[in-house]
């Protein structure tokens, strides 16, 4: 679920990490008379070096994208780009018992989270074939090498225990939780050596593609699909010492996998070939079109 490139990219990237409140040590301290939590939490975490956050909401939620916001973006690309983001939303029940398992400063709890990621890697020439069509590259060759585009979602239930040892002074909080997850939807696509070239007057075009692509169940992708089943772990310690102000914290998160079900579909495409349009002699009768494709 989570890879090395995804967490070196957020690390350099994402100007706000997602947490719950389970993991931070300062959530319990500000509330130590409450045995029992009910509450809810939304986060959103986003980075890139050149897709900007209206741009990024506009296309999550499917809108409208003006030719000013695609330029705000074309103008900070480089040939090779980063983006990734990632979004959950949260209830959560925790309860803190006079003692668990004959321990004390412990508390229990579960979560169910709703959480999506999208993370991609790609050229200019990429961004700006997809966004603003070939025109742009008439007499041209676009590079759409090394695109890598990766995006999930999933449902999880958590259950976990947090524990509070220590003095005022200096405070140990440390707390492991393990999930169930449910898969909704997955989409990798990736790309080797591929490039477009544009004839002049646009008579042709000349595609050399090396494509990757595996999906989930390209039929059921809302909240209800189950196309994919697994587990994660997260573990977190904090040390904090008040005479220094000082505070340290150390955790892994979303440490699992999920595995898709045999409704999933994956492609493979190395190939070359030429368009040169369709040829329509009755408009009114388009059976009778002859598709002119060289391979």
């Amino acid at each position: 679920m989570v890879s090395i490139s995804q967490a070196l990219f957020f690390l350099f990237y994402s100007p706000l990490l997602i947490t719950s409140p389970w993991c931070n040590s300062g959530f319990e301290s500000r509330h130590p008379e409450k045995r029992i939590m009910i509450g809810t939490g939304m986060n959103f975490g986003f980075g890139s070096n050149a897709i900007t956050t209206k741009f990024a909401g506009l296309f999550a939620t499917q809108n409208f994208i003006n030719d000013a916001n695609k330029d705000i973006v074309s103008n900070k690309l480089k040939h090779s780009n980063a983006f990734g983001m990632d979004a959950e939303a949260s209830i959560y029940y925790s309860y803190r018992p006079d003692s668990l398992f004959k321990m004390t400063g412990c508390t229990w709890f579960v979560a169910l989270k709703e959480r999506t990621h999208i993370d991609a890697g790609f050229s200019g020439d990429s961004f700006n074939l997809m966004f603003y069509g070939n025109k742009r590259f008439a007499g041209q060759t676009a590079d759409v090498s090394d695109l890598n585009y990766r995006s999930y979602a999933y449902q999880q239930i958590e259950y976990g225990i947090t524990r509070k040892i220590g003095t005022t002074a200096h405070q140990f909080y440390m707390g492991a939780g393990i999930s169930l997850l449910k898969g909704q939807n997955n989409l990798s696509v990736s790309t080797g050596p591929s490039s477009l070239f544009t004839q002049q007057d646009a008579e042709y075009l000349d595609l050399a593609l090396k494509l990757n692509m595996q999906q989930s169940d390209s039929m059921k992708k809302n909240m209800g699909a189950f196309n994919g089943v697994g587990a994660s772990v997260d573990y977190f310690f904090s040390f904090s010492d008040s005479a220094t102000h000082s505070r340290l914290d150390v955790g892994i998160a979303d440490l699992g996998f999920i595995g898709w079900n045999k409704k999933s579909s994956s492609i493979a495409a190395d190939t070359t070939f030429r368009f040169e349009g369709i040829n329509v002699n009755n408009l009114f009768d388009l059976t009778d079109s002859v598709y002119s494709v060289k391979a």
